[in-house]
């Protein structure tokens, strides 16, 4: 076969290509040489070198603030920028939220590690999420953040609001947010209130089995700060931020608390449980903080009574109201299983079953219905009251004058 390409040809085509696999070698040398900066992806416009790292926060160097002011909400009419931060399970529904307008969704998928926003590892419950938002977000902050869980009713929410985190993300007065730059979402002191932590003592309560974990939390996280001899606060970790309030604390106190649930060996149930106890330490200074229920239901949500008396009846009506309900729910879930062993012709399952006791059924029906029609009246007369901002201003015990809204 005569070759195409003479050999002088060859020659300069072999000293070209280890003239270039030099090159590359060469180039590859010094990259290794050249220390990596992970999570930096080169420098983006205007910016000539890498960010520096944030230097870690010793544990002696946390300090718990105190020294927060009131804030001074906007005139009425005012808008406020909001978001709703709400962690959740893949597989659990939230379709609750699309009812709410004019508030910017967070929503952290947990268990998807793929999901956006994200969070560096699902430990802590909704404390983890909680912490990356407000680190992610902390020079963006809207003027008021919500904290929720994903749930829609549960039996923290409170029974005059349906027991519904719509309805109470709908009736919570921004205003007070801005004012107390922390306002638990829950007025009712059971559990948390006046005083349910207590981080000395030795006798385990089968109540709050948590009791134990806020102690070895707290010497943890606080190890130069006096254990406190009692701590209070209404459960169950959902409250409301004001900008101002969530920026009083320093950025890299907050990554040194999210570091701490990363790290810590407590099992998530109790890691999150201590945090459900600190949220209102950390933004108000205060170890116990128990605003009174009937001013947090007035100025909250705009629930007023002018007195204790018909808002403790409204309170009693409320909790045998949710009994009944339980109590309805569990014999109509016993009709359906009785009807489905039928269908199935599953005498055995027959046997063994609850048989529905259709007269206490009935019973409670009517209970629900006469004890709910004076629940309403008491409610909805509350909810009356609560238009005027004077009543909501005389309650809470704070000044008003004409124009001040809400």
């Amino acid at each position: 076969m005569i070759s195409l390409i003479p050999k002088a040809g060859i020659q300069i085509s072999i000293i070209i290509l280890l003239f270039i696999l030099t090159l590359i070698i060469a180039s590859q040398r010094l990259s290794a040489s050249i220390p990596q900066i992970k999570g930096w992806t080169g420098p983006s416009k205007g910016q000539n070198k890498a960010p520096v790292a944030p230097t870690p926060i010793a544990a002696e160097d946390i300090f718990i603030i105190s020294n927060f002011t009131a804030g001074v909400p906007k005139p009425p009419g005012s808008n406020y920028t909001r978001a709703l931060v709400v962690p959740r399970l893949r597989q659990e529904r939230v379709d609750w939220i699309n009812e709410l307008d004019d508030i910017k969704k967070e929503i952290y998928v947990v268990d998807d590690p793929n999901s956006l926003p994200r969070i560096p590892k699902n430990k802590g419950r909704e404390a983890m999420v909680y912490l990356t938002y407000l680190i992610d977000n902390y020079d963006n902050l809207p003027e008021i953040m919500i904290f929720m869980h994903a749930h829609r009713e549960a039996w923290h929410h409170e029974e005059p609001l349906n027991r519904d985190a719509a309805e109470m993300v709908k009736r919570l007065s921004l205003e007070r947010v801005v004012r107390n730059g922390f306002v638990n979402l829950r007025c009712d002191w059971t559990p948390g209130c006046p005083g349910w932590i207590h981080p000395h003592t030795t006798q385990e309560n089968s109540e709050k089995p948590e009791e134990a974990s806020v102690l070895k939390g707290w010497t943890d996280i606080f190890p130069s700060i006096p254990i406190p001899g009692v701590i209070g606060g209404q459960c169950c970790a959902e409250f409301a931020l004001s900008r101002e309030r969530a920026q009083a604390v320093p950025r890299e106190h907050l990554i040194y608390y999210r570091d701490w649930l990363l790290r810590t060996n407590l099992v998530d149930y109790y890691s999150g449980r201590v945090w459900e106890y600190l949220w209102h330490i950390i933004f108000t200074g205060q170890y116990v903080y128990c605003p009174a229920e009937r001013v947090c239901f007035c100025d909250g949500y705009g629930l007023c009574f002018d007195d204790d008396q018909p808002f403790l009846e409204l309170k009693k009506l409320g909790n045998i109201l949710y009994g009944l309900r339980l109590e309805l729910d569990h014999w109509r879930k016993k009709e359906q299983e009785v009807a489905s062993a039928k269908k199935e012709r599953n005498f055995t399952a027959l046997a063994k079953m609850e048989v529905p006791k259709m007269s206490r059924k009935q019973q409670v029906e009517q209970e629900i219905r006469q004890k709910g029609a004076i629940f309403n009246e008491l409610k909805n007369a509350a909810f009356a009251r609560g238009q005027d901002p004077r009543v909501r201003a005389r309650i809470a015990g704070r000044p008003w004058k004409e124009g001040d809204g809400f």
